[in-house]
């Protein structure tokens, strides 16, 4: 990454941010736990920690899907460009005689 992609939208942070945002969350998601088990019920804790768990892998992992998936529309759309560009140069100009 350069530091002049910060300033204008070639490419995008946020995907080098969520594998910080998923540690987060499963942090946060087992301390919440922890004080449920604490202060309710032991399996209530226990199925907060594992629904928090899965919900942050299964949310992080749809961002990074969409992610790829612009990735991949934006390499189509230079490759088609590229080929666009190839092709015209290559055509000779044909007389209309």
């Amino acid at each position: 990454m350069k530091f002049r992609d910060i300033f204008f939208f070639d490419t995008f942070l946020v995907p080098k941010v969520i594998s910080v945002l998923y540690w987060l969350s499963l942090a946060l998601a087992i301390l919440a736990g922890i004080g449920i088990m604490t202060n309710q019920s032991f399996l209530a804790g226990l199925f907060t920690i594992l629904a928090g768990i899965v919900g942050a892998r299964i949310t992080c992992e749809l961002w990074i899907i969409f992610f790829k998936i612009n990735e991949n529309l934006t390499a189509i759309r230079q490759q088609g460009e590229a080929n666009n560009h190839a092709t015209t140069q290559q055509t000779p100009p044909t007389s209309p005689f």
